[in-house]
């Protein structure tokens, strides 16, 4: 007769549940990195240029429940060239869109010092000037309002300042022929003479066929002129020098709407653009720039 307990043990076996665990290695006494905000392992870690590294803290054991629930031993942060920078946005009071090529002045007190930097085409000026000990900011562009403020209002490392237009109500204004220098529109028989300087007409008559005004231009136009709203303006680039330049098509408050660069390697080349529905009608100005940023064409395009 089989002994019951073997036969029980034998079942019992049979029955027995294995839990499968996996070992998990510590990281109590690995340091957590953390670059530009953000906590990096090591591995990745690697990847950093060095020659990118702003500066390095170290946060020791006892500050590390500043940084979250974490059992870490030391905390290293790390802070590049990029994440060091600040952000200044200059917006249209009305409009919220950016003002491109704003002025933007940091004032110290301390050193009776003054530094000013432009701001990109969105209207944005990235900067690392808060170690400066600055007082100050003056931020200006054409056909806006200065505005000035107190730096210790900001401590944030970004920030949005909004800048109103600056309307001036002027009378038409006669002036002598040399003291202008424009391209001609003439209207019937009376050689009429216009001009545009911040949106203020001038007028000088002057008589049929005499002109002493010298035209500083390069042989570069635009047509049709005026252009519709949406329509295509097409640029011709005449007989000029082959080089790099910078195409700008601006409102008369400074505002840009359209900037590319266009290389010419002949004469006679062109290049269209494509006005947006959304814009305003009215005179713009259409600049042409060459490679080292010198303004050698301003003309007037009109959008109706």
């Amino acid at each position: 007769m089989k002994k019951v307990e073997n036969s029980y043990s034998s079942q019992a076996s049979k029955n027995k549940i294995f839990v499968g665990c996996r070992m998990y290695k510590s990281f109590t006494d690995t340091p957590l990195y953390i670059v530009d905000g953000v906590p990096v392992d090591y591995n990745n870690l690697k990847q950093l240029n060095l020659n990118d590294i702003e500066s390095v803290n170290l946060l020791k054991k006892s500050k590390v429940a500043l940084i979250g629930c974490r059992q870490s031993k030391d905390v290293i942060i790390i802070t590049t060239k990029q994440g060091a920078l600040s952000k200044i946005h200059i917006r249209d009071w009305q409009t919220r869109t950016g003002i491109p090529v704003a002025t933007v002045t940091f004032k110290t007190k301390v050193y009776n010092h003054s530094s000013s930097y432009s701001a990109n085409e969105m209207g944005i000026l990235y900067h690392n000037l808060y170690k400066w000990n600055i007082d100050s900011l003056v931020i200006s562009s054409v056909g806006y309002e200065t505005k000035s403020i107190s730096f210790d209002k900001f401590k944030a490392d970004k920030f949005e300042i909004y800048l109103r237009k600056s309307a001036i109500d002027l009378k038409e204004i006669i002036i002598s022929d040399y003291m202008i220098s424009c391209r001609r529109y003439y209207g019937g028989q009376c050689g009429l003479l216009i001009c545009n300087v911040k949106g203020v007409p001038i007028v000088n008559e002057e008589q049929p066929g005499k002109s002493h005004i010298k035209a500083n231009f390069l042989n570069v136009k635009a047509f049709p002129n005026p252009v519709s709203i949406g329509g295509i303006l097409q640029l011709n680039f005449g007989n000029i020098k082959p080089g790099l330049y910078q195409i700008r098509l601006l409102n008369s408050s400074g505002q840009l709407f359209y900037s590319f660069q266009k290389q010419i390697s002949s004469s006679n080349e062109t290049e269209q653009i494509h006005l947006n529905e959304r814009m305003s009608a009215g005179i713009y100005l259409l600049q042409i720039m060459d490679d080292k940023k010198k303004l050698v064409q301003t003309s007037k395009v009109i959008v109706q």
